[in-house]
């Protein structure tokens, strides 16, 4: 219910703003800007309505997020709201609660981490946090760094089902799928379904353009159960498992649920970070073949 009511406050706030902020970037930008003015952030009753402060917060990662903001201007702008938020330390705590749970949630319709960034910026040189509390977000900032769009993936070695050795950049394909799955995990069977339905996918599969690597990657390293599920995938899909756990033991990839996808391109650059719909994944193919 939670879920429903959280998914249902962020498309009304995207509608509304999207229909009362004018068409500029500039417009946008401005009213972002003034989005707090009034609020007094040192009012230790700014906090005994939560329920209004997230509405009100809402509708601000919906600015921010705008097609029209520039992600330059959107950055500084929550960083600086979580610089005012200082004067009040119970503010400060729900400010950074809400910008975790809107922009870094695996399942967040606004999840946007490089937004979350400046965030965790504020917090990390924030004297409100000792260095015990600064663990979490310093770690998190450390896991956003990793696998960036735009930027390399980090190459995995992993095992085949024949007991041979390959690696992500063995890979010979202008787009991969990098797919993070448990043999028991039911959401993993409903995305692998679900990839499968995907005509982008079966499109470029089919050319020779594609390849889909399903990577069984957990601390419980259950090589049985990996094998007992090979027979679920999809004969052109290469379904790996990483012997020893070293993207959780490493930290290669930042796997806070699965199923979790990426889409990478020839150079093994990555094109969409974290998913968890193959409708993300498709609709970042789909964009990247249309450029």
């Amino acid at each position: 219910m939670k879920r429903l009511v959280f998914c249902c406050l962020v498309v009304v706030c995207c509608a509304v703003l999207t229909g009362s902020c004018g068409r500029s970037s500039a417009g946008i930008a401005e009213r972002a800007a003034h989005w707090w003015d009034g609020v007094d952030f040192a009012d230790t009753t700014l906090t005994e309505h939560p329920e209004a402060l997230e509405e009100r917060f809402a509708a601000y990662v919906a600015l921010l997020e705008d097609e029209r903001m520039d992600p330059a201007t959107a950055g500084p702008l929550l960083r600086a709201l979580l610089g005012r938020a200082e004067a009040n330390e119970e503010a400060f705590y729900l400010f950074g609660e809400l910008c975790e749970k809107y922009l870094y949630a695996p399942d967040s319709p606004c999840r946007d981490e490089e937004l979350y960034r400046y965030a965790l910026l504020a917090v990390v040189e924030s004297d409100r946090l000792d260095d015990y509390r600064k663990l979490r977000p310093r770690y998190q900032l450390n896991m956003i760094g990793r696998n960036r769009v735009g930027e390399p993936a980090t190459d995995l070695n992993y095992v085949l089902p024949d007991g041979g050795r390959s690696s992500l950049y063995a890979v010979g394909a202008e787009f991969t799928i990098l797919c993070f799955v448990d043999p028991g995990c039911p959401e993993c069977g409903e995305v692998r379904r679900a990839l499968a339905r995907q005509r982008v996918v079966n499109r470029l599969a089919g050319q020779g353009r594609l390849r889909v690597v399903a990577l069984y990657s957990s601390p419980e390293e259950d090589e049985a159960a990996w094998r007992a599920s090979l027979g679920e995938y999809p004969d052109d899909w290469i379904a790996a498992y990483d012997a020893g756990a070293q993207v959780h033991y490493r930290g290669l990839y930042d796997l806070r649920r699965v199923p979790c996808l990426y889409l990478l391109d020839a150079r093994k650059r990555v094109l969409c970070k974290g998913a968890v719909t193959a409708e993300q994944i498709a609709g970042a193919l789909e964009k990247a073949i249309s450029r």
